[in-house]
Order: C-alpha cells, then sequence, then structure tokens
C-alpha cells in the first residue's frame, strides 16, 4: 500500500511492463478513476499523484477561500488538475461569477497540479504564483470548472532539474475555464517553487 493514499481506497493495482509501471484504483466515495498510465516514464522518476478526495481535503484546510468558494476536485491526473465551483458562492452583482472567483479557481487548479506532482517526486517546495493573465470569453452564469495543464510537456522536466540543482524553479501553467460545455475563458500563470527537500 502507497503511504500517499488514505483510508478510502478500496484497491490499487499495478502491472510492471517492461520496466514501465501502470497504476489503476477505484475509491469508495468518488465514481472510478480512469487508469493512470505512465508508459513511456522510467520507473525511476515514475510520478505519484494524490486522490481527490485528499487533495480537495488538503485545499479546504490550508486554503481556506477554496472552502469559501466551496470548491470540489473533479480529477487529478499527471497532465492536469480539473477543479469545479458552484455559482452561489462566487456570484456578482450580475448573478454570474465574479472574474475573480473565476481567476482563483484557475490559480488553484494550476497550483494543485504543481503541488501533487512535486509532492509524487518526493519534493516538498514552497509554491507561489508570480504573475497571470485571465482572458474571460463568456458569462458564467452556474457551476464551472478549472482545468489546469503544461502547455510544453518537456518544459517539466526543465523545472524538476533547476529545481534540484538551484532550490529555485518556475514554471507557466495553463487552464482552460469551462461552463456548460463551453470555453469560457483562459488562464495562464507563472509559478515559482522554492526549495527541494
Amino acid at each position: 500500500m502507497c503511504p500517499w493514499v488514505s483510508g478510502r481506497l478500496r484497491r490499487i493495482d499495478s502491472t510492471p511492463s517492461q520496466g514501465l509501471l501502470s497504476w489503476s484504483w477505484t475509491f469508495d466515495e468518488r465514481e472510478s478513476v480512469q487508469p493512470l498510465n505512465l508508459a513511456g516514464m522510467r520507473q525511476d522518476t515514475k510520478t505519484f499523484i494524490v486522490n481527490a478526495i485528499d487533495l480537495e481535503r488538503y485545499l479546504h484546510e490550508h486554503i481556506p477561500l477554496s472552502k469559501a468558494m466551496q470548491v470540489s476536485v473533479v480529477s487529478v491526473q499527471t497532465d492536469g488538475v480539473t477543479l469545479r465551483a458552484p455559482l452561489a458562492p462566487n456570484i456578482n452583482h450580475r448573478d454570474t461569477v465574479f472574474g475573480g472567483s473565476a481567476s482563483a479557481l484557475a490559480i488553484l487548479a494550476g497550483w494543485s497540479l504543481l503541488h501533487t506532482r512535486l509532492e509524487g517526486a518526493g519534493l516538498s517546495s514552497r509554491l507561489v504564483i508570480q504573475r497571470n493573465t485571465v482572458h474571460y470569453d463568456l458569462a458564467i452564469a452556474g457551476p464551472f470548472t478549472a482545468r489546469s495543464f503544461i502547455q510544453t510537456p518537456a518544459a517539466w522536466e526543465s523545472f524538476m532539474l533547476m529545481l534540484r540543482r538551484k532550490g529555485r524553479a518556475r514554471l507557466t501553467i495553463s487552464c482552460i475555464l469551462d461552463y456548460d460545455g463551453q470555453r469560457a475563458g483562459r488562464f495562464e500563470g507563472e509559478f515559482v517553487a522554492f526549495g527541494s527537500s
């Protein structure tokens, strides 16, 4: 059993194949998670991720704004984190989502992606956002999501190399805001990690 898994995990299976690992798991409180395919990654550089339940609990306990916004974690994958928030606690005077809430959800999704990947790599780092831009393409009048991703996957390796060598590295994370099946906005943020203990 892996130490980063909560007691809510029902089953975990690993399948070694030609030096590669493929993991799949099922949780009691959430619907089944798609198998995490680590094909193409060397076994010594595999990235473990925390589950959605643990990440949501961590966000609510350590970033109080996420609890006030009623943020929930939809999915946690190595290539992206998707967060969701309802309209009611994020509403503005026009009965749509307040722009600051949309931006905050995107920042949280980006931060969560870096946090889970660094934790999976066994690195404890302090993460901050240095700068960001958000383009609002559509008014959001209901529940909305933010899905973070690394635009250039090769940038992750450079980021990790710099963090290990210098104890400080920055990485740009992108995010798509979605409402009712449509893209409602785009986010790009530069995050900085300090320390690699």
